[in-house]
């Protein structure tokens, strides 16, 4: 797992880290759909299940899956920025709007608590 292996080499050496993909390639926007994809391949079953709940999650707290994906990155004090894809003019306007969408600490604890996050994961405060 890169938390375990990578983000501590990049610590040791001060190399800050830059996020790409927080989308999954599109589950994390789309949400479990059919069409749904992970790693730019159809979502595997668990996946989606696991995206389901993180979604159901998000929902309690009135914010959308795709803020706290592009957010939850940002926790980590090494990550030094995200890159989320836009293609199109309007996901530039809806990655700003999910990048200054305010997150609650309880929607991390939750996560964390319901497994869907590593308790040792950092969270953005």
């Amino acid at each position: 797992d890169a938390l375990d292996k990578e983000f501590p080499r990049c610590e040791e050496e001060s190399v800050g880290i830059v996020i790409g993909a927080v989308f999954a390639s599109g589950i994390l926007v789309t949400g479990p759909t059919e069409t749904a994809t992970y790693a730019y391949a159809p979502a595997p079953p668990e996946i989606s299940e696991k995206v389901r709940r993180m979604q159901a999650v998000c929902e309690r707290y009135q914010v959308p899956l795709p803020a706290a994906a592009m957010q939850f990155p940002l926790g980590h004090p090494m990550v030094a920025s995200v890159i989320p894809g836009a293609f199109k003019p309007e996901f530039v306007e809806a990655n700003k709007q999910h990048f200054n969408h305010p997150i609650p600490a309880d929607l991390w604890a939750e996560l964390k608590s319901e497994g869907l996050l590593r308790e040792d994961a950092p969270v953005p405060e």
